[in-house]
């Protein structure tokens, strides 16, 4: 049976609200006092009631993970949610997550006028709009994590997803392509879109005119990746190197150029957006930018611990840099 306050006070013959107060640290409790009712705590087994001291908070203690994208099991969003898991466990907060909650908005809804939890991680995705508008209608502290958000009142914290489009991009131009395909996507169009800016910039910086036709979107759903890659395999002439806007779509584009007959990176060079050690999995492994997600995900919690604190304090807005991870996906495919 679990060791109650009234255990603790009972054993050292003090009222209960000597012992709360002296487990809370109030200044009128002598340092001794605190002393004896720690050592007994200790001594008895006693752990303080998450629930009694969460009333007394009026709080929570329980941060809500809402994530609208429907690809929340790739490599991604895991590497994300450890960062997340990691911080949190260092504070006294636990993680709730809610799924499909984009497919019901009055649920949302609900989670925020209950108060189930004290602030919102919210994972972009591709259905990101409504339970934004939600959040911030019902006030409830939010941090965005994975995008950047137009809105200047919403935190968020990103990778730089048009320094993704310009590394990649530029390092098959210094190989000497002319001839680069982009593999975009239907998810998360606000940071496609960044991707798709980078790749253009790094076009135009290198005097490469910017051809509408090299650039194909692949839904998402197994095996358009591959379907996208012989979409650009079609055209005559055909691109000599590509930049995929994920992992997964990369490992499609090059199964589809095996299916073809082609071979990497002698005939087709790849980069793929966003590093995960899937790169390293594929036969040759994958040149990839790099994104510091795990980081990300730890930093996030700290903003939003912030905002609970404070809901009133300035929004934060952090855009992470990004490197590249050259492999053999491009190496000896200069022109």
């Amino acid at each position: 049976m679990p060791v109650s306050i009234e255990d603790v006070a009972r054993h050292l013959g003090l009222s209960v609200s000597a012992v709360s107060k002296a487990l809370n640290d109030y200044p009128d409790i002598s340092v001794e006092t605190k002393a004896r009712v720690a050592e007994a705590a200790a001594g008895l087994g006693y752990h303080p009631s998450a629930a009694a001291r969460s009333l007394r908070r009026h709080c929570t203690e329980r941060i809500g993970i809402v994530n609208t994208s429907t690809s929340y099991n790739s490599d991604y969003y895991m590497e994300l949610l450890r960062g997340v898991t990691m911080a949190a466990e260092q504070t006294d907060y636990n993680l709730m997550l809610y799924t499909n909650v984009h497919m019901q908005p009055q649920r949302l809804q609900r989670i925020c006028r209950a108060r189930e939890v004290d602030g919102v991680l919210l994972i972009s995705g591709d259905e990101i709009a409504e339970a934004l508008d939600t959040l911030l209608a019902e006030d409830l502290p939010l941090v965005v994590l994975g995008r950047r958000e137009e809105r200047s009142e919403i935190s968020f914290i990103a990778s730089d997803a048009m320094a993704d489009g310009v590394l990649g991009t530029r390092h098959l131009i210094e190989l000497g392509h002319r001839r680069i395909g982009f593999l975009s996507s239907l998810l998360d169009a606000q940071t496609c879109d960044d991707c798709i800016a980078g790749y253009r910039q790094a076009l135009q910086a290198a005097g490469i005119p910017d051809d509408p036709a090299l650039i194909t979107a692949a839904p998402f759903r197994p095996g358009a990746g591959g379907e996208a890659m012989k979409v650009l395999l079609a055209q005559d002439p055909r691109p000599t190197a590509v930049v995929a806007i994920s992992n997964s779509v990369a490992q499609e584009a090059m199964r589809a150029l095996i299916e073809c007959g082609l071979s990497v990176p002698q005939d087709v060079a790849i980069v793929a957006i966003g590093d995960t050690w899937l790169s390293l999995l594929t036969t040759p492994p994958l040149t990839s930018t790099c994104r510091p997600l795990f980081e990300m995900g730890k930093q996030s919690v700290e903003m939003l611990l912030a905002r609970i604190a404070n809901p009133h304090q300035p929004p934060e807005r952090i855009v992470c840099p990004v490197s590249l991870v050259v492999r053999e996906s491009t190496m000896g495919s200069g022109i």
